[in-house]
């Protein structure tokens, strides 16, 4: 299901080096369901273009957080963000 190896951190390592932007990109693909989504459902979750949000998708696809199994799409890569996204939609 998981298409990389995940860096030899932790996940909360990884969620808490992000900046705001990051960290709101991540937030919106959060509010998807998990699976490979386009860049444009998350960019219109934010308010934003895809190529506004081209640079800020760019860290946590180099940080394995995200990856991209195809040109316009991005989907969750480590096994415990999407277990905190299925947290974050069971709170809504």
């Amino acid at each position: 299901m998981y298409r990389k190896v995940y860096p030899e951190r932790s996940f909360s390592s990884l969620s808490g080096s992000g900046v705001s932007a990051e960290r709101e990109y991540m937030r919106a693909l959060a509010e998807l369901d998990e699976g490979i989504h386009r860049s444009g459902e998350v960019a219109k979750l934010v308010g934003k273009t895809t190529h506004q949000l081209g640079p800020v998708r760019d860290t946590p696809v180099r940080k394995g957080m995200v990856y991209s199994p195809a040109h316009g799409d991005i989907a969750h890569n480590h096994p415990a963000i999407a277990c905190r996204n299925a947290v974050i939609r069971g709170l809504r």
